[in-house]
C-alpha cells in the first residue's frame, strides 16, 4: 500500500473510531454541578446555624448571602449579629450601620445594635475595674449611668423624657 494510501487509510480509521467513542464520551455520566443557594437560602441556613449558636457557621451564610446582595439589609445586620456573638464588636457596629443605612426603620437592628453598646460599656466597666483605685472614681460613674437608665426603663418613662445629658 503506497505511504498516501496509507496515511489516508489511518486518518480514515482514527476518524471513524472517535466518531463512535465521541457519543460514549458525551453519554459518561458527568459530575453533578454543585446546588447554587439564593441569598434567602443561604440566610436560611444562617438563621439554623444562629439557633444552633455555631455563630461562625451562621456568619459564613450570611457573608455568601451578602455576596449575592450586597444591600440585604437582613443578611447585613445577622453579620452585625453573628459578629456581635463572637465577641468582635468593632466589625459588628460597621454591619448594622450598613443594614440601617439600607433600612432606617428596622427594629431588629436597633436593638442587636443598642446590645452591642451595652456589651462595649461593660467591657469599659471591667477595664476600669481592672484599674483598681486608679478606676473606681469612673467605674461608679459608669454603674450610676446604668442604675440611672435601668430605674428609667423600669418606671416606664417614655425614653425621650430620659435626661441623657446628666450621665
Amino acid at each position: 500500500m503506497p505511504k498516501p494510501l496509507l496515511l489516508s487509510f489511518v486518518l480514515a480509521a482514527g476518524l471513524a473510531i472517535g466518531l463512535l467513542i465521541n457519543p460514549l464520551v458525551d453519554a459518561a455520566p458527568s459530575k453533578p454541578k454543585p446546588k447554587t443557594l439564593s441569598a434567602g437560602q443561604l440566610y436560611d441556613k444562617g438563621m439554623a446555624a444562629v439557633k444552633a449558636k455555631d455563630y461562625e457557621k451562621a456568619l459564613e451564610q450570611f457573608q455568601a448571602a451578602e455576596k449575592l446582595e450586597p444591600r440585604n439589609a437582613d443578611a447585613l445586620n445577622m453579620i452585625a449579629y453573628s459578629n456581635r456573638k463572637l465577641g468582635r464588636l468593632k466589625v459588628a457596629f460597621t454591619y448594622y450601620n450598613k443594614a440601617l443605612a439600607v433600612r432606617e426603620r428596622f427594629p431588629e437592628a436597633r436593638e442587636y445594635l443598642g446590645e452591642a453598646h451595652l456589651q462595649a460599656a461593660i467591657l469599659q466597666a471591667q477595664v476600669l475595674e481592672s484599674y483598681g483605685d486608679e478606676g473606681s472614681a469612673q467605674l461608679a460613674e459608669l454603674v450610676h449611668a446604668f442604675e440611672a437608665a435601668t430605674a428609667a426603663l423600669k418606671e416606664n418613662r417614655k425614653l425621650s423624657e430620659i435626661d441623657r445629658k446628666r450621665w
